[in-house]
């Protein structure tokens, strides 16, 4: 978990421009895998951190969309017949539960994640 600490400076007026010094708490993994992502994208963590906040404030909340990472699709290959025989009885319960959709509407967000398959990340 991370902890952001807030240290004003020690001006008693700042100008516009002038800052404030603020400390974030993360597991040393994390900072070195960051700093080292940010400098080869040619700057250091502290701009990245301001252009996340910038950013941020531009589009009236977070910058990106967050949502649950969907489970793994099980391989084929690797299951036993037993996890075959479930995966299959998962998704007949699920149909019959009433979790489909139309060919259409299957198609159109096949398509949709298909398109950003091979899309380089900004």
């Amino acid at each position: 978990m991370s902890r952001v600490i807030e240290r004003p400076t020690t001006r008693t007026t700042r100008s516009p421009r002038s800052g404030v010094n603020f400390s974030v708490r993360m597991s040393t993994e994390l900072k070195t895998q960051s700093e080292e992502l940010y400098r080869a994208l040619g700057m250091p963590l502290t701009t990245a951190i301001q252009v996340f906040l910038k950013k941020s404030l531009a589009v009236g909340g977070l910058p990106f969309e967050l949502k649950v990472s969907p489970p793994p699709i099980p391989n084929m290959a690797t299951m036993t017949q037993a996890e075959f025989d479930s995966e299959l009885q998962k998704g007949y319960d699920s149909a019959m539960a009433g979790n489909l959709i139309d060919a259409r509407r299957a198609h159109a967000e096949l398509m949709d994640r298909m398109a950003t398959w091979n899309t380089p990340r900004s």
